[in-house]
């Protein structure tokens, strides 16, 4: 155990347990922090709807603008008032990074910058980005200006990148990411004057691994958990598959969980595919529909490091994911773990998940997860957080 010391941990969002993504993340991570001794106050730009016993919760003045005036000033008196010792700005990918940051804000604090994506965020993947055309040719007029265009934007983007990562590093104290690999990447995309600050911890496993699993409570159902949002999940690439494989595999099913902006297009993408056997179950706890699915599918553009690859781990499902970001063989290393698939190559894609669903199910190796338990992340982070900026 270590002195108490005090910390603000920092979301657009409200941080909650029931949350998944950053939000369920970051609450694991204060509680935590709490067992080594530290004293944990969560800050967000929205206001949040139900108050938490566990941790003291507030939320800034201006939820409409972030780098308001009364955000700093409420902010820095926070600090003050609360004499916290660390700042976790877990929004570090976003624009909230110039906010936290030495050079905006007035405050001894250590300011540690967390980024809970990976680096390039899609733009090696630029083209993927494109939203597809409607049916119209005005649709698809706009769909070839865009493709047309695409050179010049992703020049912008990775400028703004460039930039963000450069200013990330000089105004933080220490920059964490989700794996060694992010670190290669901020350094290929920055100055390597600050590559000391930059320190790689993973998410915590979500869920304890069940000490014993029958492949008897296993069913014929492949599984996607997740946000249903377009431009990085593209849960629409596994409908288009499941569309193939749904003919040939009458005794299986597809669930989605999960709720998000895109739900709407997908049901309706749904219907016009003529899908059967495709359950859309909205925002719930998964851990039931792991238990029984066999098979967990990923077809984003991007990521960060899942939580749901690990949680599809624990809970002995196959893991089915395109190698469409950096710490995708980290997570999943070889075969007996689960499958990669070449980024977007929807024909292998569903020709993997055939072979699968066609083979005796047997549960995937799940040793990397030994790299995610509490105690190595424990020890990670009190190494990040041990000397402060000194």
């Amino acid at each position: 155990m270590i002195a108490m010391k005090n910390i603000l941990i920092y979301f657009d969002y409200p941080i909650t347990s029931i949350q998944g993504g950053t939000e369920q993340a970051s609450f694991l991570l204060a509680r935590l922090l709490v067992r080594q001794g530290f004293r944990i106050i969560f800050l967000s730009l929205h206001p949040f709807k139900e108050k938490n016993n566990e941790f003291l919760q507030y939320s800034l003045p201006d939820s409409e603008y972030l780098f308001s005036r009364r955000n700093a000033d409420f902010t820095e008196k926070l600090c003050d008032e609360q004499n916290i010792n660390f700042i976790l700005n877990e929004g570090a990918a976003s624009d909230s990074s110039f906010f936290f940051s030495h050079a905006h804000l007035n405050t001894k604090a250590t300011i540690v910058s967390i980024i809970n994506f990976s680096i390039w965020e899609g733009l090696d993947h630029f083209l993927s980005l494109i939203p597809p055309s409607g049916n119209t040719w005005l649709a698809k007029l706009k769909t070839v200006a865009r493709v047309v265009s695409a050179p010049w934007k992703k020049y912008m983007a990775i400028r703004k990148k460039k930039t963000k990562l450069n200013h990330l590093l000089e105004y933080s104290d220490k920059v964490v990411v989700l794996s060694q690999k992010y670190i290669q990447d901020c350094l290929s995309l920055t100055s390597t004057r600050n590559a000391h600050k930059l320190y790689a911890i993973p998410n915590l496993l979500t869920f304890q691994i069940p000490e014993s699993l029958s492949s008897g409570t296993k069913q014929n159902i492949l599984l996607y958990v997740g946000r249903l949002s377009y431009a990085d999940k593209r849960v629409d690439r596994l409908l288009s598959v499941w569309k193939k494989l749904q003919p040939v595999h009458t005794d299986w099913s597809l669930y989605i969980v999960g709720d998000g902006e895109y739900r709407e297009n997908l049901e309706k993408i749904s219907e016009e595919y003529h899908l059967k056997r495709i359950f859309f179950m909205g925002h719930q706890n998964p851990e039931p529909f792991y238990k029984k699915s066999k098979i967990v599918c990923l077809t984003s553009t991007h990521e960060g490091m899942p939580m749901v690859v690990n949680e599809a781990l624990a809970y002995g499902c196959i893991p089915v994911v395109f190698d469409s970001f950096h710490a995708a063989k980290e997570m999943i290393p070889n075969t007996e773990t689960g499958r990669l698939v070449p980024a977007f190559n929807l024909k292998q894609y569903t020709k993997t998940l055939d072979g699968l669903m066609k083979e005796r199910y047997r549960r995937p190796n799940f040793k990397v997860l030994d790299n995610y338990k509490e105690e190595i992340i424990t020890r990670k982070w009190l190494h990040v957080l041990k000397n402060g900026n000194e």
